[in-house]
């Protein structure tokens, strides 16, 4: 998710629109984009991030209300559960109640980040299939959970208030989450300017790679596997700017990513709210814009590959949040089909 002010976003949105003159970028035709659901702005529905089942049922956060959506592969909606956010005047500090990214395991849990004004409730949540909630473990008031992936029965998320990843184990109800590491590659140089460090977060073969939204850069955390435990190792930059030393570096006019998905090959489709486009890093660093404006997105905020028969088929959420400029199209989840299937395959 992206927090930063109007009156910048502004600033900054010409000089990532896709452009065939632009000779950092690749403009690439990819399938047609489809909207499967559109959402009331009205009611402030800002779909976050997105999340599929085995019948490619899709789940979708709504980050200003707390509602978890479900949307049916034809369309149909319905609410399966309710996180509470709390009345925005308990909030400290420039954030209002926010629901973060999700992620999905095996057993078509959900789990996700709460940034509840109620301290009480303010952790990563686990909701089960029937709908019931479950606060799983608490996080610090200071943080604010983005990023979130499942692996080996433990739960990482990115923190984009403070240069950490946040764990916590999925069979222990009540314990605060831990740090699982704490890179500087993962801090927001400039705090105060309302923009986030570490966001989206997923692992990709034997490396965590985290988005910091703030440099513009992914970073790449090397684990071993220690059992069930993954023990992090030196975090450093895959792809970012040049002044980085990234190991891949990418164009000096692309603002970064929110969140993102992989495929199997490592490729990396990249959503850029409020910077109206979704792009594709390849593993060379090159940037091809997959699609804009006219296609039909505002504020793409989450990227998502189907299972099974639609793992070539990418969904994407258009949060088309109030506080940033927007295209008119309004809040969506729409899908577009690719050549290559999303990791892992399923």
């Amino acid at each position: 998710m992206k927090t930063i002010s109007a009156a910048l976003a502004l600033s900054l949105v010409p000089s990532c629109v896709a452009d065939e003159e632009n000779p950092h970028f690749r403009v690439h035709e990819v399938g047609e984009l489809e909207i499967v659901a559109s959402f009331s702005a009205a009611a402030f529905e800002t779909p976050e991030s997105v999340a599929l089942d085995h019948d490619n049922d899709a789940y979708v956060s709504m980050a200003l209300t707390g509602e978890l959506r479900k949307v049916g592969h034809d369309g149909s909606q319905e609410t399966h559960a309710v996180i509470p956010l709390g009345p925005p005047e308990l909030c400290q500090g420039p954030f209002p109640g926010i629901l973060g990214a999700l992620a999905i395991d095996v057993l078509g849990n959900l789990y996700v980040g709460a940034n509840a004004c109620d301290p009480s409730n303010r952790g990563v949540w686990r909701v089960r299939p029937n709908g019931k909630t479950t606060l799983l473990a608490p996080t610090p008031a200071t943080s604010l959970a983005n990023g979130i992936a499942v692996m080996l029965g433990r739960v990482y998320v990115a923190d984009s208030a403070s240069p950490t990843v946040w764990t916590a184990a999925t069979w222990k109800v009540g314990a605060p989450v831990e740090a699982w590491t704490t890179d500087p590659l993962l801090a927001d140089p400039d705090p105060t300017d309302l923009v986030p460090g570490a966001n989206g977060l997923q692992f990709y073969l034997d490396e965590v790679l985290v988005a910091n939204a703030a440099t513009h850069s992914l970073v790449a955390i090397p684990f071993d596997v220690d059992g069930l435990s993954l023990e992090p190792g030196p975090a450093y930059v895959k792809y970012g700017p040049a002044e980085m030393n990234p190991e891949h570096e990418l164009p000096p006019d692309f603002p970064g990513c929110d969140d993102f998905a992989l495929d199997i090959v490592g490729r990396i489709y990249c959503t850029t709210d409020p910077f109206q486009t979704v792009a594709r890093i390849d593993t060379d660093g090159t940037v091809e814009i997959l699609l804009d404006a006219s296609d039909g997105i505002d504020g793409p905020t989450a990227a998502a590959f189907g299972r099974g028969q639609e793992r070539k088929t990418v969904y994407v959420t258009s949060a088309a949040f109030p506080f940033f400029p927007g295209t008119g199209a309004g809040p969506s989840l729409a899908r577009f089909d690719v050549e290559i299937g999303g990791y892992p395959l399923r």
